[in-house]
């Protein structure tokens, strides 16, 4: 992330300032900040973790990402945490 911020022109060339250059970013571009705002709830959770497993994008992932991963992922995406 720091490469990131540092091609991009910031600053500071951090992760951190990448991190929020992106959430101003979406407030200016007026994106919202969680998945609840989009009318996403916990009944959706099930559906979008199965999803995520068969998305072909999901082998590649440089970490290894289980169903229940993805779970937690939007359990707090739905929050906003």
């Amino acid at each position: 992330m720091a490469v990131i911020a540092q091609t991009i022109g910031l600053k500071d060339p951090s992760g951190e300032a990448l991190i929020d250059w992106l959430k101003q970013l979406n407030i200016k571009i007026n994106l919202p900040s969680n998945l609840g705002a989009l009318q996403v709830n916990a009944s959706h959770i099930e559906k979008l973790a199965d999803l995520a497993i068969k998305d072909p994008c999901h082998g590649s992932n440089e970490r290894p990402v289980t169903r229940d991963d993805f779970v937690q992922i939007y359990k707090k995406a739905i929050a906003g945490a």
